[in-house]
This record gives C-alpha cells, structure tokens and sequence, in this order.
C-alpha cells in the first residue's frame, strides 16, 4: 500500500531506500542477524543524498521512532548537513534561530564545570540544530501529508519488528508469544545466553508517544479532507500494537489526542457531545475485543491501573527533586547541565537513582530558572514564526507540541533526544494548512 503514497511526486527511489533499511532494522534485531551498524548510515546516506526537500525532511522525521535502532545522532548529522548543503539558499538566520543557538551556547557554558566531551556534547545538541534548521528553511512548502504518512509507516514496521523479534524468541509460537506478551518494546532478551544482537528496542512508553505523534498527524490529513481508508486502517493498527507495551502515559496521551481532536471540529456543543459519545462507546468496544484477544495483556492493563501506586513512584521523585532544588541554590540559578545528567544527581548529588520524570524540574536541574525561560521562549518563537508562515494556525495545529508537552510532564524531555526531535515534527505541524479542502484539490498541507 505504501506505492500509493509514493506515487504523487514520484518517491519510489526514497521508498525503496527505506523499505532496504527497515528490513535491516527488522534483520539485526528481531532475526538476529548481525549487520554492521555502519550499513544503516550508508543507506540514510543515500536516501538524503539523492533526495528531495520533502524526502529529506521526512528521514529526519523518521528517525524519532528508528532512534534506539541506528546510530541516531550521526543519522542526525548526516541528515542536517545534507540538507544545510542542498537547500542552503532558502534558510534564513533570525531570532528564533539565535535563540536556539543561545540555548547551545547555554549548555556549553555547563561544560567548563563537568568533564567535557565533544561527542556527548554534539549528541546533546543535535536535535537542536535539526529545529533551529527547520524554522530557519520555508517547511510550509513541504508536503505534510507524504511526512506524516512516511512517519506513520516507519512507526508500524518499528513496531512490527518489536512483535517479530518476541515471535522469535518464542520459537514463532504464536499462542506462546502471545500469551507471553506483558510490554512490547522491553528488551527481556538481552541477558538471554543465545543472543547476538541486543538493542534495537524502544520503551514501551516511548513506542505509545510516537504512535500518538504519528496517529495526530494522520488525523490531521484526515481532518483537511485528503484522508484515505488505509490512513485508518495504518492508524488503528499502530494503536493496536501500542497497546500491547501497558503504558499508562500512552493511553493517557491517545485519550488526550482524540479529546483535542473532538475540540478542534467545527460545529456545535451538540455535535462535540455525539463525538465524545462515540468516543467512549469505541473505547467500551476496544476494552472488550482486547480482553477476548489478548486476556493476559488485558489482565496486566487492569493490574497496573489498580496499582496502590498508579503513578510508579513519580509523585515520590517530584516530591525528592522539589526539595533538592530548594536547597541548592547554584542548580536553581545555574543548573548542572546535560553532561553526565543522571551520574552526576546519582554519584555527585546523592539524590536518587532515578532522573526526574517531569519536565519542569528536569528543566530546572540541567539549565537553572534560565533554562525554563529559554523554553517558554522557544515554544513562543515556534508560534510566531509559524503563525507568519501559516495564518491559518488554529487548536489542530498545536495537538502535537500539546501532546509533547503533556508526555514531559511524567518523564523526559531536554534530557530525551527523540523529544526535543520531536519538537521538528510539531513545528512542521505548526507551519501545515489545515484548513478543510475538497478530496480533489492537490494543494499540500
């Protein structure tokens, strides 16, 4: 199905490119056949060498679900000065790009009172240069629809590889992996003896936040009229896998989405109230099929949300990391920065032997007061540059930076690379006409 989406501005070298390289994901960690890390580069190399604005764009996007199976940040380079070297004209240097750029010239500030290192360095601000790119190039020429749905399938085949890598080690015993299943996307296999290849695995938190990114960007579509049955049938698909990681954070987020979505209709209170109805009466039919489906996974959802502790201890953190910023007044004003973030609070602070799990506090640790300044910053310039490039802007358009923000909220986001990537993707979508059209017309959104 995926030639379909190829078929309009001719990507077929570019769906090539990426089926070879999901295949070799799928290869390396689910069938445990050890290809050089070096191939996965090679063809990211290729795909953005020969491709096109959109198509290089898109592997950028791509890389947030494939970033625990490449090598993320040289993906990420490779990527961005591509791009800078083909499409250097186009980008223009203003203030929201000096604000990004202050941000980096803020964590290296950090680096004269840790143990630098260039690589841990350029990894930590990677994602930045990707966003400070991406507001600097016209990203409202592009063609959303082709992003997101190359977004959306990279995810399912993530997600896929993930199944097939639990079929694997169950001897493709279908009923036993099932059966077996608790959290799709933990790495249960790594201590096992026969191994070859561990990793290549992605939180099943992380796996629920990118299905609802990927999810929100096909409803969009969906929204403006350019929608297809298949977008459907992708979307429910990835949801359906997402399921079976038990993340509470992911069906938390998918709720959110669809609310904000719901919110975001045109029409009145009434026909929001039907929505809603139907909304909930899908969520009653989803809860039925999956405990006839997968009933130990189905048993587990319902252990995890009557646990004494819903929250795993969260409440606990923010309660620990409030008192610890209160007391240092250095982190308050100065922070400790991203460099060896989770060793220095263990070994050098003592705080805990966990990171924070909210946003806010993670922000305030790694960059001090300044730090939250900068962000609240950044988001702003992300709305009045996108508003200038978009004048249509509405609710639809924020559903992913709001869902980014929400996930922050109970677990990383300055210290998490594919989060602040992630930002690119809801800039995108910031800058993206979704203003309803009619199936004819072939304008891009």
């Amino acid at each position: 199905m995926m030639d379909r989406y190829l078929e309009k501005r001719n990507h077929w070298r570019f769906g090539c490119m990426l089926g070879l390289l999901l295949l070799m994901v799928m290869f390396r960690y689910s069938l445990q056949i050890d290809l050089p890390r070096v191939f996965f580069l090679a063809v990211i190399g290729l795909i953005v060498l020969w491709g096109d604005q959109d198509e290089i764009v898109a592997m950028i996007i791509c890389c947030i679900p494939l970033h625990e199976s490449i090598d993320f940040f040289y993906a990420l380079v490779i990527c961005t000065v591509v791009y800078v070297f083909k499409f250097y004209r186009q980008i223009r240097i203003g203030a929201n790009v000096i604000l990004v750029l202050l941000m980096i010239v803020w964590e290296l500030l950090h680096c004269f009172y840790n143990n630098f290192s260039i690589m841990i360095f350029i990894t930590k601000i990677i994602p930045f240069l990707v966003l400070a790119v991406m507001m600097a190039s016209d990203v409202e020429k592009l063609d959303y629809q082709f992003i997101v749905r190359m977004f959306a399938w990279v995810t399912l085949a993530v997600s896929i590889t993930l199944f097939v890598k639990v079929l694997y080690f169950s001897g493709f015993n279908i009923p036993l992996a099932i059966a077996g299943l608790q959290r799709l996307g933990l790495d249960e296999h790594s201590s096992i003896e026969n191994v070859k290849v561990a990793g290549g695995q992605i939180n099943p938190n992380t796996l629920g936040i990118v299905t609802v990114l990927a999810s929100s960007g096909l409803m969009q579509i969906r929204s403006t009229g350019h929608g297809r049955k298949s977008d459907l049938v992708l979307m429910c698909v990835m949801i359906v896998f997402a399921a079976l990681g038990t993340s509470r954070t992911y069906l938390a987020c998918l709720i959110l989405m669809v609310a904000l979505f719901i919110c975001s209709e045109q029409g009145g209170i009434v026909k929001k109230v039907k929505s809603f109805g139907v909304l909930l009466a899908l969520v009653v039919v989803a809860v039925l099929v999956m405990a006839i489906l997968f009933p130990d996974s189905f048993v587990f959802y319902v252990s995890r949300f009557s646990d004494s502790d819903i929250t795993t201890g969260r409440d606990t953190l923010m309660t620990l990391y409030h008192e610890f910023i209160v007391k240092n007044s250095n982190v308050l004003l100065f922070g400790i920065g991203l460099q060896d973030y989770g060793d220095r609070l263990i070994h050098f602070y003592r705080v805990a032997d966990n990171v924070p799990h909210n946003s806010i506090q993670e922000l305030i640790i790694a960059w001090g007061i300044p730090g939250l300044i900068f962000f609240v910053a950044l988001f702003l310039s992300m709305y009045f540059v996108a508003s200038r490039r978009n004048n249509k802007c509405s609710l639809m358009n924020f559903i992913p930076l709001i869902i980014i923000v929400f996930k922050g909220m109970a677990g990383q986001m300055l210290n998490s690379a594919y989060t602040m990537l992630a930002f690119s993707y809801a800039y995108l979508s910031l800058c993206a006409d979704m203003a309803r059209t009619s199936e004819g017309n072939q304008r891009y959104i």
